[in-house]
């Protein structure tokens, strides 16, 4: 079943993937016109409103690029795509929902201003101990896929195993899931509809996925357990609640964070003569779900935040501008390899001092009842 459909949806997508390609000469002469003309793709961006391809001429390079790659998708699937005003953020949603866009557009703006706020992009400065670790970023626009039902995630993987055929089988992998956080192309998608799992809230789906999709494209890539915190850190802000856990099974406690804090206190109330160490965190892998771990790294980020305050976002600058360099220095683009944890305990002790992981302990161990020694 699973091949059968996965080459009936390729050979639809053999004339969008055609399409994607319009930086092509070559590939423009092959163009089909979109198979859905009663829902046609409509692009809205600063009150405009535009067929892909018909765009105003002073929409920026990098919007034309976005719309550009996905625009055979959209149309096929009559699709709309949302910028915010600053082009930050592309929202494909189906147009049998366009009456909720305006609701979720106002929640991508309340999560760009609460990751605005909480890591704000470093000012370039001269590097410290390590040279030349400090360089230029330019952050990428991201790429949220509202979709309407599980129909619509399958095509979306089949979609990406066709134009990007490395993905094929991390597509196949996650066709159990109900959403994705994906690199490259820097995208996130989640349900919308039809999911059968306690717990599950649409609106925190994409409050998390944006969030850790804006950390890539801001920091570029940093440990995962690091990331899957900042993320949930913005969801709690925004959203007053937990309620998103990439690659996790079952149901969903409405009072997950309130657990974790009670496992860490059961977990660290005995180890009186050790301090978290980070090897603890970086066993958690890409892919998986690690409770224990998720469990640190959410408080581990809100100590940070609480009381190593404006750190954060220096530390995960540090770290992405070290993944990119080990990246070019060992000619394995596209690759994640991971950072070491000693690499990270050094970033971390240089940004805010060689007692935090003793901090960070004690802070596990008492909780809401935790006062910091300084």
């Amino acid at each position: 079943m699973r091949a059968s459909h996965s080459l009936r949806f390729a050979q639809s997508c053999l004339p969008l993937v055609l399409v994607c390609s319009v930086m092509s000469p070559e590939t423009r002469a092959h163009e089909k016109q979109t198979s859905d003309l009663s829902a046609p793709c409509l692009v809205h961006w600063q009150r405009k409103t535009f067929e892909p391809g018909q765009w105003p001429v002073e929409l920026p390079a990098a919007g034309q690029s976005l719309i550009s790659s996905w625009r055979g998708w959209a149309q096929e699937m009559g699709y709309r795509m949302d910028f915010d005003p600053d082009m930050r953020v592309m929202s494909l949603s189906s147009t049998a929902h366009n009456r909720s866009v305006c609701k979720e557009d106002k929640l991508v703006e309340r999560t760009l201003r609460a990751f605005d706020r909480r890591l704000q992009a470093p000012s370039s400065r001269p590097g410290g101990s390590d040279d030349g670790l400090i360089e230029e970023r330019v952050e990428a626009p991201v790429t949220l896929l509202r979709l309407n039902n599980r129909a619509d995630y399958l095509t979306v993987l089949d979609f990406l195993s066709v134009t990007r055929p490395e993905l094929r089988t991390w597509a196949q992998d996650m066709e159990s899931q109900s959403g994705f956080i994906l690199a490259e192309p820097l995208c996130a998608a989640w349900i919308e509809n039809g999911v059968e799992q306690d717990g599950y809230r649409p609106g925190n789906e994409m409050v998390h996925r944006l969030a850790s999709a804006l950390c890539q494209s801001r920091f570029g890539i940093v440990p995962h357990w690091l990331e899957r915190g900042v993320a949930w850190d913005v969801e709690f802000e925004v959203q007053h609640s937990i309620h998103c856990f990439p690659d996790r099974d079952g149901d969903i406690d409405n009072d997950q964070h309130k657990q974790w804090e009670q496992d860490l206190k059961d977990l660290w109330r005995n180890r009186t003569n050790a301090s978290l160490a980070l090897e603890d965190m970086a066993i958690w892998q890409p892919g998986t779900y690690n409770e224990t771990c998720a469990g640190m790294s959410w408080a581990l980020v809100r100590f940070l935040q609480e009381y190593r305050e404006d750190s954060l976002s220096p530390i995960l600058y540090d770290l992405g501008v070290y993944q990119a360099k080990q990246t070019r220095e060992s000619n394995s683009a596209g690759m994640k390899v991971p950072t070491p944890a000693t690499v990270t305990e050094s970033v971390l002790r240089r940004h805010t001092g060689n007692q935090t992981l003793a901090e960070v302990t004690e802070f596990f161990q008492r909780g809401n009842r935790y006062y910091p020694s300084r």
